[in-house]
């Protein structure tokens, strides 16, 4: 299996640990074969678009001296973008890349915990099934405040309490799939990282494929110290604020696009 993930170059701090933290740990699954960031740049990108696995390639000199050394890792690779991708990009990108093979695309601050159970999906018979993973959190990350406003689903694993992200089968951060992978062209435009991309997403995938969230049986782990629900109240995108009602308005609604879930299930659910 192969991971797509993506970051940026001017990130700090609190969220640079947690992102670094999710990337060594999806580095040391047994079960995934390399990882792929996609890595957000402020300059020019270079004439060669290859992948880059060499800490010392030229076309890195300015980036995070803490992702050149995931490079020292032969499972890591970085992929130069100027833009935060979206779907498409990423669906073209792993059709591109490898045929016959599953892909699973992580948002920057998920991983996959030891116990994850991924190796699962090698069960299923994919070439009609895409499966997506609501995000589980561990309980002590969050405040009380937002455990109680996202009320999700809860469980104990080796003495660590961990709830869903809410329980109606949305915060999705988790997609996976295998290629060759047939979809409409120009439908999955929204960003990785977005407030909605989720929700759009299950709308356009459930239009052609069975689409199904087996986050009872299969784990990811999202980490983000001190996230708040009432953060997602406005939008920031190319420049502009929206109040989060404009932007579904704006970008969802008026485009004819929807936002659904997809409803929690087990993997003998799955058909």
């Amino acid at each position: 299996m192969i991971i797509l993930t993506t970051t940026y170059n001017k990130i700090y701090g609190i969220r640079e640990e947690d992102t670094l933290l999710c990337q060594y740990k999806n580095l040391v699954n047994k079960e995934v074969e390399r990882v792929i960031c996609f890595y957000e740049i402020d300059w020019e990108l270079p004439n060669d678009s290859s992948i880059i696995s060499d800490p010392f390639d030229s076309r890195i000199e300015e980036i995070n001296n803490e992702f050149k050394k995931l490079l020292e890792n032969d499972k890591y690779y970085l992929y130069l973008i100027n833009k935060r991708p979206n779907l498409e990009k990423m669906f073209n990108f792993a059709n591109n890349y490898k045929e016959d093979e599953k892909f699973i695309i992580l948002n920057s601050d998920i991983y996959l915990p030891e116990w994850s159970n991924i190796e699962r999906v090698n069960e299923l018979e994919m070439s009609d099934k895409f499966i997506v993973l609501t995000r589980w959190n561990k309980l002590k990350d969050l405040s009380r405040k937002v455990a109680k406003q996202t009320g999700g689903k809860r469980m104990i694993k080796d003495g660590i309490e961990y709830m869903t992200q809410w329980r109606n089968g949305c915060s999705i951060d988790c997609w996976i799939f295998k290629t060759p992978l047939n979809f409409p062209k120009k439908k999955f435009t929204q960003e990785l990282g977005v407030f909605g991309v989720d929700g759009v997403a299950n709308y356009l995938l459930k239009k052609f494929m069975k689409v199904y969230n087996p986050c009872l049986d299969i784990f990811t782990i999202h980490k983000h110290r001190f996230y708040k629900v009432n953060k997602y109240m406005y939008v920031h995108n190319d420049g502009k604020r929206y109040a989060r009602h404009e932007w579904v308005r704006e970008t969802i609604l008026n485009k004819g696009y929807k936002m659904e879930n997809v409803n929690f299930c087990n993997l003998s659910d799955i058909e």
